[in-house]
């Protein structure tokens, strides 16, 4: 399972959108991504992190589910 396409397998990978939205600081942001794969449309947002020059996902966020990060916390406990 691929948490960046939401998927097993992807094919025909299209990005149709993405906007960025500065965060609290200058070392976080949202990038609110749609997109397409194997005809199926998705949105998600990506919650990124400037660590030195890079910038990082920290989380990813979909309409209607928990965060990725919630998700693993919860498969570990």
């Amino acid at each position: 399972y691929d948490p960046i396409c939401g998927c097993q397998d992807a094919g025909d990978f299209t990005v149709v959108s993405v906007t960025v939205t500065p965060g609290p600081n200058d070392r976080k942001a949202d990038a609110a991504v749609v997109f397409t794969n194997m005809g199926q449309a998705k949105r998600q947002t990506l919650k990124l992190v400037k660590e030195g020059a890079m910038w990082k996902v920290s989380d990813i966020t979909v309409p209607g589910e928990k965060s990725l990060t919630e998700q693993l916390m919860a498969a570990i406990s």
